[in-house]
C-alpha cells in the first residue's frame, strides 16, 4: 500500500488541477491548440530521445518507435485544424417559433490518462490531443512496464505543459491503485 503522505500529495495534486479547470481558463480554443501545439513540439524535438526509450523498453529490431510518434503529430494536425469547427455551439433546431436552441460541448474537468507498455508513448500522447482539445487537463499514468518511456514522459512533460494543465505520475501498482482511489472526471485507457 502507499504511504498516506503521498496519498494525501497526489489528492492535493489532483484537487490543484481541478481548481484551475475551474476558473475556465481551458474553455478558451486558444489555450486548447496551444497545449496541442506543445504536444507536437514535444514529439517533434525529442524522436531520438523517444526512439531510445522506446528501444530500450521493447529490444529488438524496432521501428515502430518513429510511427508511433508520425501518429501523434497527425492526430494533433488533425484537432488544430478541426478545433474551431468542434468547439463552436452547433444551433439545432428548435419547436418553438421565437425560440433558438444550441448545443454547447462543455469539458469534463480533470482525465485521468493511464497508458499500456506496448506503445507507452503513443497511448499516452494520442489520448492526450482529444483530452486537451475538448478543454481538459489530464494526469497520465504511464506503464511501469516501460520504465524507460515512463521516465521519459516525466522528464519532458514539465517542459512543456504547465502543472495546471498536464502531470505525469510514475510508479507501479500503489501509485495507480492510489490515483483510482481520487475522484476523476473521467478516466481513459487503451491497452
Amino acid at each position: 500500500a502507499m504511504a498516506a503522505h503521498e496519498q494525501a500529495r497526489l489528492a492535493k495534486m489532483v484537487d490543484g488541477m481541478r481548481g484551475s479547470f475551474f476558473t475556465g481558463v481551458t474553455k478558451d480554443v486558444a489555450w486548447r491548440k496551444e497545449q496541442i501545439r506543445s504536444i507536437i513540439r514535444l514529439v517533434e524535438e525529442n524522436v531520438e530521445a523517444i526512439v531510445r526509450a522506446i528501444n530500450a523498453d521493447h529490444s529488438g529490431p524496432k521501428l515502430r518507435g518513429v510511427f508511433d510518434m508520425a501518429g501523434c503529430i497527425e492526430e494533433g494536425e488533425f484537432a488544430l485544424k478541426h478545433l474551431d469547427r468542434w468547439a463552436a455551439d452547433e444551433v439545432v433546431p428548435d419547436p418553438n417559433a421565437m425560440g433558438k436552441s444550441v448545443v454547447r460541448r462543455e469539458p469534463k474537468g480533470v482525465v485521468l490518462i493511464i497508458g499500456p507498455w506496448n506503445f507507452p508513448i503513443e497511448l499516452v500522447l494520442r489520448p492526450l490531443v482529444s483530452v486537451l482539445a475538448a478543454g481538459n487537463v489530464a494526469v497520465l499514468k504511464p506503464s511501469e512496464v516501460s520504465v524507460h518511456a515512463s521516465a521519459l514522459l516525466a522528464e519532458l512533460v514539465p517542459k512543456y505543459f504547465s502543472a495546471d494543465a498536464v502531470q505525469v505520475v510514475t510508479g507501479a501498482v500503489p501509485e495507480t491503485t492510489a490515483l483510482l482511489a481520487l475522484r476523476w472526471d473521467h478516466i481513459m485507457y487503451t491497452g
